[in-house]
């Protein structure tokens, strides 16, 4: 884990954290610092990207490309920090854990059938901590932030909350996600508790990170104390090395005490490994039992490691069997993986954070501008939901607020959206086919079901008036769209020439439009499993085009995305 590679991370690493940290030694900005901008001291806004998963042995087929900030003086192979959502990114995490299952030593799960549960009240506000107990085993189980509780197996569950109770049985016919609405009303506790466990490996390699977390512990608190929700916040750590290290283990209590909990963490040094793998199942099970919890807060852990677990301990539970424990008690770990991570590692990450409904973070160097040699500016993906930082303290911020706002049902919506804008250097056709690969790939990626060469019929793409230039764009586009899924290779297509004459006949759509009994018909008459559905929007200076992919036996729309068109592009 000590090589040469991981000292220039340190370097750089160090160069940032002092750069962060700057302004916190001047005890009169103590208070203005409360609602401190991350990017205060960045000047140059610049395309990046971040492609989930980071490990060198993986390569993904996802990039997103975004705006974000950089130093003046920022070497170009600086630090980035970004993350996946592999609960979002569901069917293609579920191909990358089919992809290395036999390149791993790892314990491998069955999460292919896992259905969302939300639990909300009887306005629509979902609902944390509400109870779910499954009535074959009465193991009960909390909901997260946001009200959901993830099944993995069929099984019939009483959710309750208060004094109100449902029930719910769910089997491998079930839609992927499912709403349960409670009579009752959700009012959030205030001040809101949020608990934050630290799961720190602190082997010798991991020197910098510490001290970066000694560093800006105090700027993630004043960032959180400034929401304006208000919250009652503890930090605790659970230290981990290995077998015949100084310790295996070492926990700092959870405290609302800060400076009580930097006192220990100044404590806190790096030392000792040897070998790659450390004792991460004994951090978990510290971390998940040892812990004093609050039952009725938010309960967050960041796991930071280089090195992938210990599995061969024959005294020890496996890994799955702790993250079942914090799924239980709505624990969301959010795993980071610093630099050197092997597959075996993100693996292991992968799968702690998507079980307990967190996110793997990435740390990887940037290279400035685009790394794929397409023109800057032609195709672009806007999401809130994937983004690189030169910060770690930033993502940490961003995931503990996001759940502070889902607790209080007070979330923004993340916009997510493609967009094409016609330049010189590429062909309308060249753009159009970079667009709806990418969209495409983002429709099959992001399915909450899995996707297995499955037959597809696709719909002509709709349009919302007789403008006949509008259907002339809405054929065209729908033309670009069915090349990028045929060169895609996830489904059978079903060729049909008469699609749009069965609509026609059996009166099935509407505008762009079908109904659950209608998707189900139409399926059944073209022998399809899923559906492609689009629709068409002129605005004044763009097309905006919604698409989203059907399931036929539930009709269920188990993915979707909107595209935006610049209308140099269209014909």
């Amino acid at each position: 884990m000590n090589n040469i590679y991981k000292k220039v991370f340190i370097g750089l690493f160090v160069v940032l954290a002092m750069v962060s940290c700057a302004r916190l030694e001047t005890t009169s900005k103590a208070t203005k610092t409360a609602e401190l901008d991350m990017d205060e001291y960045s000047t140059d806004d610049e395309m990046t990207e971040a492609t989930a998963p980071m490990d060198k042995k993986v390569k993904s087929t996802k990039k997103y490309k975004l705006r974000t900030k950089s130093y003046k003086k920022q070497n170009k192979s600086a630090l980035k920090a970004g993350f996946a959502d592999d609960n979002k990114q569901f069917n293609y995490f579920l191909n990358f854990l089919q992809k290395y299952e036999n390149n791993t030593t790892r314990v491998q799960t069955n999460i292919k059938d896992r259905v969302v549960l939300t639990v909300k009240d009887s306005q629509g506000n979902t609902i944390p901590n509400a109870t779910i107990t499954d009535t074959s085993t009465e193991i009960q189980s909390q909901t997260y932030s946001d009200g959901t509780f993830l099944s993995f197996v069929g099984s019939r569950y009483k959710v309750s909350h208060q004094q109100t109770t449902s029930t719910i049985a769910i089997d491998k016919n079930s839609k992927t996600h499912i709403d349960i609405k409670l009579d009752t009303i959700y009012k959030p506790k205030s001040p809101m508790p949020v608990d934050i466990v630290f799961t720190f490996d602190t082997t010798g390699s991991m020197s910098e990170e510490i001290r970066r977390l000694k560093k800006t512990i105090e700027l993630i608190y004043l960032n959180l104390s400034s929401v304006k929700t208000k919250v009652d916040v503890r930090f605790g750590m659970v230290l981990y090395k290995d077998k015949y290290d100084k310790y295996i283990t070492k926990t700092i209590p959870l405290t609302n005490d800060l400076q009580h909990f930097q006192t220990e963490l100044n404590k806190v040094s790096a030392g000792g490994g040897g070998d790659t793998p450390e004792d991460l199942v004994s951090a978990l099970r510290d971390t998940t039992t040892q812990m004093r919890w609050r039952q009725d807060g938010l309960k967050l852990v960041f796991v930071i490691t280089d090195a992938p677990p210990h599995t061969d301990y024959k005294d020890a539970k496996p890994y799955i069997y702790y993250a079942n424990i914090a799924k239980q008690k709505a624990i969301k770990i959010h795993t980071i993986g610093t630099g050197g991570l092997n597959i075996d590692g993100e693996y292991v990450l992968r799968q702690l954070s998507q079980y307990t409904n967190g996110k793997y973070v990435f740390l990887t160097y940037g290279e400035k501008g685009e790394s794929d040699g397409t023109a800057v500016g032609s195709v672009s993906h806007h999401t809130g939901a994937n983004f690189t930082t030169d910060k770690l303290e930033k993502i940490v911020i961003k995931f503990v607020k996001e759940d502070i706002a889902n607790a209080t049902n007070s979330s923004a919506i993340d916009d997510d959206y493609f967009e094409a804008n016609k330049i010189k250097e590429e062909t309308k056709e060249q753009t159009m086919s970079k667009l709806f690969d990418k969209a495409f790939s983002q429709i099959v990626d992001y399915s909450s079901t899995k996707l297995d060469q499955n037959t597809l019929s696709v719909l002509p793409t709709a349009t919302t008036n007789i403008n006949k230039n509008l259907k002339l764009n809405a054929e065209y586009f729908g033309e670009q769209l069915l090349l990028s899924i045929k060169k895609s290779k996830t489904f059978k297509i079903v060729e049909r020439n008469d699609i749009q004459q069965i609509l026609n006949e059996h009166k099935l759509q509407d505008s762009g439009l079908l109904d659950e009994t209608k998707v189900i018909k139409f399926g059944k008459l073209v022998g399809a499993e899923f559906l492609l559905m689009s629709k068409i929007y002129i605005k004044k200076e763009r097309y905006e085009i919604y698409i989203k992919l059907v399931k036929v036996s539930t009709a269920e729309v188990v993915s979707a995305t909107k595209i935006y068109i610049d209308k140099d592009l269209g014909i």
